[in-house]
């Protein structure tokens, strides 16, 4: 089994936190790797990181985010599985968002794609950024990676997790304006997703290679998204 992060160069110090993050697709630097088989962070630009901000800080790098994510304007509070051991205490853990996977009629005539079996939820960080935490029934620990609003602005915020290398789940967020993105696929094809209150999520019979949206301004963007990076 294992997960995947698209390539955490940038904020490996970041977001050290213990975990299994190694093999899961992860856009802002700060995911944990648990093993060598666990989550893992993607390119990302570069930003300057205190572990300890100031509380005033926090505040404004939470209100960002606010600003451009309409699904963190809303109340969190949606329950983790009280199995899951998360082991990073600065996780404000009630306060998180779960995605929302897309209705299968939207998947159907896609291909082989489906619902991830993945729970995904996106929760605050007391540092001012906020954390994808896919959740497994069958694993120890949620694989996780973690960004600040001008990365998840730029879409780099999502995690792929491959049990085989092969099959892939993919997990992302977008800012308010993108109501889809584009997967391009190992073999040539593309699936698009919706975007549902930010989210978008998929789980696909073969490894995934980038992800490719319009933005709010009208400007295409892509990003690479190899779940065997």
């Amino acid at each position: 089994m294992s997960f995947t992060t698209a390539t955490v160069q940038r904020l490996l110090a970041l977001l050290a936190c213990a975990a299994i993050v190694a093999a899961f697709v992860a856009l802002t630097g700060g995911g944990t790797a648990h093993s060598e088989d666990a989550p893992t962070a993607a390119p990302q630009p570069a930003h300057s990181y205190d572990p300890q901000p100031p509380a005033a800080v926090v505040a404004e790098l939470e209100a960002e985010f606010e600003e451009q994510f309409a699904l963190l304007r809303e109340p969190g509070g949606d329950a983790i599985p009280a199995t899951t051991h998360i082991d990073d205490p600065r996780l404000d853990v009630a306060e998180s968002r779960q995605l929302t996977p897309p209705p299968a009629a939207r998947l159907a005539g896609e291909g082989d794609v489906e619902a991830p079996e993945a729970i995904v939820f996106v929760t605050p960080k007391a540092d001012g950024s906020q954390c994808l935490l896919a959740v497994f029934p069958e694993l120890h620990g949620p694989g996780q990676t973690c960004a600040f609003a001008d990365q998840a602005a730029d879409g780099y915020f999502l995690l792929t997790y491959s049990p085989d290398n092969v099959i892939t789940e993919l997990y992302g967020l977008m800012p308010d304006g993108v109501d889809e993105v584009t997967v391009d696929l190992a073999d040539g094809s593309s699936v698009t997703l919706p975007v549902i209150s930010n989210g978008y999520l998929a789980r696909f019979d073969q490894p995934t290679v980038a992800v490719n949206w319009t933005d709010a301004d009208g400007v295409e963007q892509s990003l690479g998204a190899g779940s065997g990076d």
